[in-house]
């Protein structure tokens, strides 16, 4: 995706009506474009959005809501304490008077956008940590607690929030609001430490993620289950804290500076089906990722990395076709030679015939696609330009997946 971010990436978002990819975070330039902390990916090429946070600050939340797009950041020309802005495709604006502290959270619920951060006022009125706005005013959700919330979620028809904050005598880090008022989801996260990222639902359970210890006396490490009656760890959990989890195709995902899930090593983006923990690819990724998502078979993931196996990668990254069946732990199974290669390539499945190839750009555009039903067959990229590609070779069972210099 081109040269990547001169610094860390933060926060994906995705335009799904639109195709779009918006990135946020401390990086002031994108492929050296500038973009001042927040940037749009249309699938082939960078763009700005509008002029960027006007007054730059780290950018760790993006939404979209009645066709504006909202950001974390400094908008006000006269107060950096300004934080929340919305653009309206042509210029960016304060919302209000804005939020006093940043923002880590925003989603649509209840045809509402809900709000989380570290903020004690909403358009100068007193407001803690999370707030709803409707377009035209903000409603405070009057949290008793001090902190911040990191998350929140619908589940069981009951808002649960989660983040590091507590009250004269308690840390809590994670709580539900009902008709009744707030109350403890079982029991806090215990730990001197311990904070809340990111909450998801998956096979009707809560699932919570953050920075915690079962030495602390939690049932997990970094991630927990809720089942609506009590906790359970979740195969052992991670080594470090995760910073995201989501679920996509049947499997929740979780992101973080970890490398080790549930005893394996993973690098910083693992899996998890419900019984155990597995690898997303075959690369071991570091030493963080913070966010991710999945649009049209590719997985998309920002961090602070500047590599990933020995290529220059800055901060943002694309893995292209992971909802696909592909191999990349059969080794041997497929050979490529000769490699680097400037003219014809051999490509050898050592079991099976192959029934097609595909062969793939860095950016994830097909640039050729050739039938055959053998299990060798050459490949003439002599009029490719030099640079790295993906080959897929497709065979009865699965797809296994090459990389290649053309030189």
């Amino acid at each position: 995706m081109g040269s990547g971010t001169d610094r860390a990436a933060i926060t994906i978002f995705l335009d799904s009506i639109n195709g779009e990819i918006y990135f946020g975070g401390q990086f002031f330039l994108t492929d050296s474009l500038p973009t001042r902390g927040i940037a749009k990916w249309n699938g082939v090429v960078w763009d700005s959005v509008g002029s960027g946070l006007k007054h730059f600050q780290t950018n760790r939340a993006i939404s979209k809501y009645n066709n504006k797009l909202y950001s974390d950041g400094g908008f006000s020309i006269s107060n950096i304490n300004n934080i929340l802005g919305s653009f309206d495709g042509f210029e960016w604006d304060t919302v209000k008077n804005g939020l006093d502290g940043s923002v880590y959270q925003m989603k649509v619920l209840n045809e509402q956008l809900y709000i989380s951060g570290f903020f004690q006022s909403a358009d100068g009125s007193p407001c803690n940590m999370l707030v709803t706005w409707n377009d035209t005013n903000f409603t405070c959700l009057n949290l008793p607690f001090d902190g911040w919330v990191g998350d929140f979620i619908n589940y069981n028809n009951t808002l649960v929030f989660g983040g590091n904050f507590f009250d004269d005598s308690l840390n809590i880090d994670i709580a539900l609001m009902d008709s009744t008022g707030f109350q403890l989801l079982g029991h806090p996260i215990y730990g001197g430490v311990s904070v809340v990222n990111s909450l998801a639902i998956y096979q009707g359970d809560l699932y919570v993620a953050g920075n915690f210890s079962s030495s602390a006396g939690n049932e997990g490490n970094n991630i927990m289950r809720w089942d609506g009656s009590q906790w359970y760890d979740v195969a052992g959990g991670t080594d470090n804290s995760i910073w995201k989890i989501k679920v996509f195709n049947g499997e929740l995902y979780a992101c973080g500076t970890f490398q080790v899930a549930g005893g394996i090593l993973t690098g910083s983006i693992a899996k998890w089906n419900g019984t155990i923990w597995s690898s997303v690819t075959s690369s071991i990724i570091g030493p963080g990722i913070s966010d991710f998502l999945f649009f049209n078979n590719d997985l998309y993931i920002c961090g602070l990395f500047n590599q990933i196996d020995g290529v220059t990668m800055n901060n943002i990254a694309k893995y292209v076709g992971i909802n696909q069946n592909i191999s990349n732990n059969l080794i041997g199974s497929l050979i490529l030679s000769p490699v680097p290669s400037g003219g014809l390539i051999k490509i050898h499945l050592q079991y099976g015939n192959l029934k097609e190839i595909r062969l793939y750009e860095l950016t994830g555009k097909q640039v050729r696609s050739i039938s055959c039903n053998s299990s060798i067959q050459e490949l003439d990229i002599s009029t490719l330009s030099p640079g790295l590609y993906f080959l897929d070779a497709i065979s009865d069972q699965r797809t296994f997946r090459k990389r290649f210099v053309k030189n």
